[in-house]
């Protein structure tokens, strides 16, 4: 579902803490999927020795987890404390 904001309330969502991860999808090897409906984004939390942790979105799910193979592209997003 798209969901619009004016730019108020964009600014006030951004104020309150709020993170907007785009549907950029990711790329393995040559291929980019998922674009529009979905996307991964990298953590800077190590996982295991084969990975990092990554974040994970499609059109029906949200899915934290380990991802053991690191030649897949994924998004980064900086991301920081609202103190």
């Amino acid at each position: 579902n798209n969901v619009n904001y004016t730019v108020s309330e964009f600014q006030q969502l951004q104020n309150a803490g709020c993170v907007f991860l785009p549907d950029a999808g990711y790329r393995n090897d040559t291929s980019v999927n998922v674009v529009g409906t979905g996307g991964s984004y990298w953590s800077s939390s190590y996982g295991n020795s084969y990975g990092a942790y990554r974040l994970y979105f499609d059109n029906g799910s949200v899915n934290p987890q380990v991802n053991g193979n690191r030649c897949i592209g994924q998004s980064v997003r900086l991301v920081q404390n609202n103190n």
